[in-house]
């Protein structure tokens, strides 16, 4: 199974970080000039001053991420203290079965009947690539997360809403204000930060059914958008991380990605998300068994298995259940030993991969990043992120052994409460 990971480029190697970390940042120096495969979205959002401004009031916050729609009612009060009144998750329309744009909006639309009375504002967390206006709007790219939603490309998410709202009967003059998920987390943990730690260098990360990285730029360097480059000030980039091609695909990665509904986009994404893991090392175990690195047995018995039921590999490695899927596969010691080195190489791949995307957007958010006094601030927000046990600590090692080490980076995760929501409910009151 050692020689098996490493020949398939599974294996993590640490001392290729300095160059994956140069090859990221090379990509995000592309993006800034239009080019490349991190689309590098400049938002329009300047977090010093919406930080400073500490807006206050009440606003309606959306927040469509990969597997659910909530939509919140959000009372900011001073210094980012927040009382949520109204609260409400669903299932995202689009992912059990495909939906119209004109569908999806309608649903939207009628999750914010119980209080779009309430407030003239709305912050809409649209964790899906778009390409953000300067009036606050956002223009669709694509859904992706294998969210299925037709004639999205191009639609204005603002005006579709309003359209949904007032074609039923709803109040419908309303400021809405779009931003990326990754980009409300990191506003919304800049609300929960005391005065010196405002002055840190702020990261939003996003590791739950999708991965996304967002960081302040300045505007000097944001040379596609001509008038943000001639201005002073940073503005929030959306690096829509999931896009990045620049890792090495094995076999099993590109059969996996493959069988996805779009395999030319996110390519990154399908290799580390949660959307993508379970089948992604399903695809793996069944190279490894077609190679010769498990018994007979297990190789007959892995052909019939279709799916890995999530949280069944961080199980298996720690304390395999009876009757689990992967513990019925193995029939004898060697078999399991093996299986659990090929899991845990498959996990400090994706951790290894994690850890090069933040430390490079780390570096990119300000010389504050290399301050061992005053840590980078990385929002984190998911479920894989926070729940893949499996995950967090392999990434905790390799950002403190190596990122700190090899770049002198100092980091730490936090978590706010209610990030999205809030950091939603902040962009809607403070605007562009």
């Amino acid at each position: 199974m050692k020689d098996f990971t490493i020949e398939m480029n599974l294996a993590a190697d640490a001392a290729e970080m300095d160059e994956c970390v140069a090859n990221f940042d090379a990509e995000m120096r592309r993006g800034l000039c239009g080019a490349g495969s991190l689309r590098m979205l400049p938002t329009y959002l300047d977090p010093c001053a919406i930080a400073d401004a500490s807006p206050e009031g009440r606003a309606i916050a959306i927040d469509a991420g990969g597997t659910n729609l909530r939509v919140a009612l959000v009372d900011i009060g001073a210094n980012g203290a927040h009382d949520i009144l109204f609260h409400e998750t669903r299932p995202i329309p689009g992912l059990r079965q495909e939906v119209s744009a004109r569908e999806f909006f309608d649903e939207v639309a009628v999750r914010l009947a119980p209080i779009v009375a309430k407030s003239e504002r709305i912050g809409f967390c649209f964790s899906n690539p778009a390409v953000a206006l300067p009036n606050g709007d956002a223009r669709i790219l694509t859904f992706t997360k294998e969210v299925k939603v037709s004639g999205a490309s191009g639609i204005v998410v603002g005006d579709a809403l309003r359209e949904a709202l007032k074609a039923r009967g709803l109040p419908a003059e309303k400021s809405v204000t779009v931003l990326n998920d990754a980009v409300a987390a990191q506003l919304g943990a800049m609300a929960d930060a005391d005065a010196r730690e405002k002055r840190a260098a702020h990261v939003g990360f996003i590791l739950g059914t999708g991965v996304n990285v967002c960081y302040a730029e300045r505007n000097e360097n944001i040379r596609k958008d001509e008038d943000l480059c001639g201005k002073p000030g940073t503005t929030v980039i959306n690096t829509e991380a999931g896009g990045y091609d620049g890792f090495p695909e094995a076999e099993a990665d590109r059969r996996s990605i493959a069988a996805t509904a779009d395999p030319a986009r996110q390519r990154f994404e399908k290799m580390s998300s949660g959307a993508y893991q379970c089948d992604n090392l399903l695809e793996w175990i069944r190279l490894a068994a077609s190679r010769g690195v498990f018994s007979e047995g297990f190789a007959m018995r892995v052909k019939g298995l279709k799916r890995i039921p999530a949280g069944e590999a961080a199980d298996f490695c720690s304390s395999p259940r009876e009757g689990g899927a992967l513990t019925k596969l193995c029939a004898n010691a060697p078999d399991a030993a093996k299986l659990r080195r090929l899991i845990e190489a498959f996990f400090d791949r994706i951790a290894f991969m994690l850890a090069v995307v933040l430390t490079a957007v780390s570096l990119r958010a300000g010389d504050a990043a290399r301050d061992a006094e005053l840590p980078v601030r990385i929002s984190a927000e998911g479920s894989t992120f926070h729940g893949e046990r499996l995950l967090r600590a392999r990434l905790e090692h390799y950002m403190e052994n190596h990122a700190r080490a090899k770049f002198g980076l100092s980091h730490r995760f936090v978590r706010a409460e209610h990030a999205t929501i809030r950091g939603a409910a902040l962009a809607a009151l403070a605007g562009r």
